[in-house]
């Protein structure tokens, strides 16, 4: 065993025990006495232990080096062979209106507010303004809305609505909300899963002015979850995009939330992309409210207009009733909650939402000893059903926590 023409085979605990056993028979003779209660034979084993562990390190380290297999850092420092960096977890954001005295300031992270165990506080130095007269000549309150990060990153933000206030700040009277505070979503940082697919695709066509490689460059760009081409190689206007045309889809997680100023800038990265990678006299097109136009100026300043599109979100809600054992933990339910948005929220543009494949994901868990309910729909469904759910040529499944709901209908004791 160890490194061979087939790679690297780990030697068991087992197998060690078995070899030194073998050797200790060569050199004292086949009568040597090596069971385990003997002072002999618990020596062999305490170095088929540490020589075991040893061997899984080496293991580790051979598996470290290749994107299927690396994990974590691992397989961050492999990034860079693709031109990708793993997606950083992000903070989620919430829009309070704080009441109190006209001319109240209060710096940055000064105003702490929390729900649970989870805190906030305000990102930026604010001012409470002095009152105003509305149409019918009341006084409103002096107030101003602030907002408030997260100071946890990733999806524990992600509260509806925050409004108990920690420290008490002279000049501040109240805190309130609306019926949803929460502005901005959290993402936590991207799963070993997801990133080995933007690697695979990162890398796929690169050098070449085809449907591969725009795509692989769209997924280099940072934030971009998923990209599709829609080709008409036809000399005729089909579903909106005229002849010999490309239409590029993108997504990005929460783009609707994400600051004015920080979309302007990556709508641009992704289009001077898309630019790079055309081929030269084929021109890009939009279909849609979802279509997004900028201009790109070549090495001799000439500006070309460049369009692409937008992906349709389907939010996908999913059912699910589990029979345990005593060892599924009491975190099992957030673990399949994972393990199914791991799944769908890595489909990419374009690819449906297939029933059966759900099972074996939530068969990971341990514990689970059967799926006794399993059923989808999407936001305009008005009831779940135990089928795949199609998805369109320029659509992407997304689904969250809140989504996604969990039933333990028995727990069956392990004997």
């Amino acid at each position: 065993m160890g490194l061979d023409n087939n790679g690297y085979q780990r030697p068991t605990y087992d197998d060690i025990v078995k070899a030194k056993i073998l050797k200790a028979q060569e050199l004292f003779g086949a009568d040597i006495d090596t069971d385990e209660k003997t002072a002999f034979g618990k020596f062999i084993r305490i170095g088929a232990y540490d020589l075991a562990k040893a061997y899984e390190d080496i293991e580790n380290v051979y598996y470290a080096r290749f994107p299927n297999t690396a994990t974590g850092d691992s397989l961050d420092r492999l990034c860079v062979f693709a031109g990708i960096t793993r997606n950083p977890a992000t903070y989620a954001q919430h829009t309070v209106t704080v009441y109190g005295t006209a001319g109240t300031k209060v710096e940055m992270g000064k105003l702490v507010l929390r729900s649970g165990d989870v805190t906030f506080y305000n990102i930026k130095e604010f001012e409470i303004k002095a009152p105003a007269t509305t149409k019918n000549g009341e006084t409103a309150d002096p107030c101003v809305e602030v907002t408030l990060e997260c100071s946890e990153p990733g999806e524990v933000g992600n509260i509806e609505k925050i409004s108990e206030l920690v420290n008490t700040i002279e000049g501040v009277k109240d805190v309130k909300s609306g019926v949803k505070s929460l502005t901005k979503n959290g993402e936590n940082a991207e799963t070993d899963l997801a990133l080995r697919k933007r690697f695979a695709a990162a890398i796929e066509g690169a050098g070449s002015s085809n449907e591969n490689a725009i795509r692989a460059a769209l997924m280099r760009v940072p934030k971009v979850q998923s990209a599709g081409i829609v080709v008409n190689a036809t000399d005729e206007t089909v579903d909106g995009r005229p002849p010999r045309t490309f239409e590029c889809y993108v997504h990005v997680p929460g783009w609707e939330k994400i600051p004015s100023v920080e979309k302007s800038i990556l709508e641009q990265e992704i289009a001077e992309t898309i630019f790079e990678k055309a081929p030269v006299g084929i021109k890009t097109c939009k279909t849609g409210a979802s279509g997004v136009e900028k201009t790109v100026y070549d090495q001799g300043g000439h500006p070309h207009i460049i369009q692409y599109s937008k992906t349709e979100e389907v939010k996908v809600f999913v059912q699910i009733a589990v029979a345990a054992d005593a060892r599924f933990e009491e975190k099992g339910p957030d673990q399949i909650k994972s393990a199914i948005m791991t799944y769908i929220n890595g489909l990419g543009v374009g690819n449906d939402v297939v029933l059966s494949a759900l099972y074996g994901h939530i068969h990971s868990i341990n514990g689970v000893v059967e799926v006794t309910g399993l059923k989808l729909k999407t936001e305009g469904d008005s009831e779940y059903k135990a089928e795949s759910i199609t998805i369109g040529e320029v659509a992407i499944a997304v689904t969250t926590a809140n989504e996604i709901e969990v039933t333990i209908e028995n727990e069956t004791v392990q004997l």
